[in-house]
């Protein structure tokens, strides 16, 4: 993404929340879990505070008010981007980075 574009949290948008963890460790902090935006509490800010339902493996999290600081417990951020990959009979042939075209899709 270029340096000039912020993308800016909106509901429905898919982020990353990380995880305070469990105090006797059966979970622990700083794992990487998926989440829904819910609700933005400042639209158009793309630091804003969000509502979240974050998806762990043993169940659904909500919480409100979750400030955009990636990798820090507790707090939400945009998942790294990861390119796609075009494979041909099954074996990745390489990297396009605009994505696949037509002919490959």
């Amino acid at each position: 993404m270029s340096e000039n574009v912020q993308q800016v949290p909106s509901v429905g948008r898919v982020v990353h929340y990380t995880a305070y963890g469990t105090p006797n460790g059966e979970f622990p902090a700083g794992v990487q879990r998926a989440a829904i935006i819910t609700e933005v509490d400042t639209p158009g800010d793309p630091t804003s505070t969000v509502g979240l339902c974050v998806l762990n493996p043993t169940g659904m999290f909500f919480n409100q008010h979750i400030r955009y600081e990636p990798g820090r417990p507790g707090c939400w951020g945009w998942p790294a981007f990861v390119p796609p990959v075009i494979r041909t009979s099954g074996v990745a042939a390489g990297l396009l980075p605009g994505g696949p075209t037509p002919s490959a899709a």
